[in-house]
């Protein structure tokens, strides 16, 4: 996996900052180059950006992630709700962000910025391969699954009724194809290395 694409995606999947857009550019020029048939979906995501101010990306960003979320970016509640196996999967993520001294901020270790912040400090091979495989990819699955439900359930409504419905639906033309291009690549490189190691 490419250090260069996680990082910036892990950036694009932060609370949205001042640097929201100059990310996203930096996102389209990486695609553009490295693997152009991705580029659309950042373009559009970056089109999308330009309508709304900073404060409104944030409320969007909350309604969407945050704040009584549409879907969580925890990838441990993802994997396993509230069971008792979330909270051992955070203590060996949590030893694993210590270990590649990976500044968490005042998110969980687990979430998803802090995740693929953790996986571009990790070398190639059997652990970064098993978190990226047996970790993100069937969190990503579950998340994206989520997000392509509800905007399917939102065009087929004439309105929405509620601010945070509207918010929601706002931001989709942000975040979907980002979540999409994510989970895309993540499958790629994770059948890569499966693929890799199978054949050695």
């Amino acid at each position: 996996m490419e250090k260069r694409f996680l990082e910036l995606v892990s950036r694009v999947f932060k609370y949205p900052s001042a640097g929201f857009a100059e990310t996203l550019l930096g996102l389209e020029a990486y695609c553009s180059e490295k693997m152009p048939a991705q580029a659309a979906k950042v373009s559009a995501a970056a089109k999308a950006a330009e309508k709304f101010a900073s404060a409104e990306l944030e409320e969007i960003y909350a309604d969407l992630f945050y704040i009584k979320p549409l879907v969580s970016l925890d990838i441990g509640y993802q994997l396993f709700g509230d069971e008792r196996k979330r909270v051992e999967f955070l203590l060996h993520i949590k030893g694993l962000q210590q270990k590649y001294s990976v500044d968490c901020g005042t998110e969980l270790p687990d979430s998803l910025p802090n995740v693929l912040t953790l996986l571009t400090k990790m070398e190639e091979g059997e652990d970064r391969d098993e978190l990226a495989g047996m970790a993100l990819s069937p969190a990503l699955a579950r998340i994206l699954a989520v997000m392509t439900k509800a905007k399917r359930e939102k065009d087929a409504k004439e309105k929405d009724t509620k601010d945070h419905e509207k918010r929601r639906s706002m931001g989709m033309p942000v975040y979907l194809p980002l979540m999409e291009l994510l989970a895309e690549y993540v499958n790629r490189a994770t059948a890569a290395a499966a693929g890799a190691e199978a054949g050695g």
